[in-house]
């Protein structure tokens, strides 16, 4: 490349980026090298327009909108700190969301927002914007779940993903590597529901004996003021279903007892614990806490015996519970966007909006979740 050519930035538009920056002096974003069409400017142009262009940067990264949910949004160490465009905000309706693209959009990830599209948030959607249509991919060499998504998304086999957890650092690096950024988007909280065959009458569990449950340390339920009956761990494939380390906060090297059994999703397991006497296991609140089958359990923080229940008298989710902190295993879901200045960004904005949207969000509580903003 010849030395008197330098680097066009295609987020921010400053071009007097030198020939040898890999990314934006300005906002940080990484430059193309693909494309000579986006890359390339003519040392040439005049210093008045190079200096106006800084300006214009540095005011942008001064000025930056503060957005209501903006400590629920992390992104790589890429991202500038100032908002990207197409922007995220806060609406009313489906209808009134903007920049809206059209076309076919396809989306991975947690099969828990398969609930969302049950009670109709999909087609609430095309309702509201008939050229915007969704759906869902599953991987091809391993079973669905939030990892996979992740790593679809990241592999640009998917516009947006769903995740039940928050990005890892690792997934973070690795998106940086291929040069753009990636963005957790909250749109809804839930919790952890423990449920047990009928036969196993309980007041609750602690943190810690459900812990140690799961690790195989007790194996009776005598053990822990029920019936004398050995204990049966019924766990959702640890491998798709992040649920087991959640149970554990995140803390590495923890595995399941050699008692525990493994099964590959939540109706399985909610079908093998209702007809396995002492089996226990754990699933989203949304998932259980209308099921006849088995027995939910209420628990409590450390070694307590502050037990809390995950639904309320009305058999819904206890939200007043996961809002206010009380109930000890919540999780907020994410829409996960890949910042890349492309179509699928622009659609992965879009859905989550469409989810933020007090419409959306009115579908999330109906869904069994618990709304982050509050709706009727």
């Amino acid at each position: 490349m010849p030395l008197n050519q330098t680097l066009i930035c295609r987020y921010c538009g400053y071009d007097a980026n030198p020939d040898i920056a890999t990314h934006c002096e300005i906002c940080n974003q990484p430059l193309s090298v693909s494309q000579d069409s986006s890359r390339l400017a003519s040392s040439k142009r005049s210093s008045a327009f190079r200096w106006g262009t800084l300006l214009v940067g540095l005011l942008i990264l001064g000025g930056g909108g503060y957005l209501l949910w903006k400590n629920n949004r992390v992104s790589s160490p890429t991202t500038p700190s100032v908002s990207l465009t197409p922007e995220l905000g806060l609406y009313n309706s489906m209808q009134a969301v903007k920049n809206v693209p059209a076309g076919l959009f396809e989306y991975g990830g947690a099969l828990l927002f398969a609930a969302l599209t049950t009670q109709g948030m999909n087609d609430a959607i095309t309702t509201a914007h008939p050229g915007f249509q969704l759906r869902y991919r599953e991987p091809l060499n391993s079973n669905p779940g939030t990892n996979a998504g992740i790593t679809m998304l990241i592999d640009e086999q998917l516009s947006f993903a769903h995740s039940t957890r928050s990005l890892k650092d690792a997934e973070l690096d690795r998106a940086r590597s291929r040069g753009f950024a990636l963005e957790q988007v909250a749109v809804a909280l839930d919790g952890l529901a423990f449920y047990t065959h009928p036969a196993v009458d309980l007041q609750g569990l602690s943190i810690q004996q459900l812990q140690d449950i799961f690790l195989g340390k007790i194996t009776n339920w005598r053990a822990v003021g029920g019936p004398d009956l050995e204990i049966v761990p019924i766990l959702p494939d640890p491998k798709t279903i992040n649920l087991f380390d959640q149970l554990f906060e995140g803390k590495k090297e923890v595995k399941p007892g050699e008692n525990a059994r493994i099964l590959r999703d939540f109706t399985t397991s909610i079908r093998t614990v209702a007809t396995t006497p002492g089996a226990i296991s754990l699933a989203s609140v949304s998932l259980v806490n209308q099921q006849k089958s088995v027995r939910l359990l209420a628990i409590a923080k450390g070694n307590s015996n502050s037990y809390i229940s995950p639904v309320s008298e009305n058999g819904q989710t206890n939200a007043a519970a996961f809002r206010d902190g009380s109930y000890p295993l919540t999780r907020r879901l994410f829409v996960i966007i890949r910042r890349d200045g492309s179509i699928d960004e622009q659609a992965g904005v879009a859905y989550a909006n469409f989810v933020l949207s007090k419409e959306g969000q009115r579908i999330v509580k109906k869904a069994g979740f618990v709304p982050l903003r509050q709706v009727n």
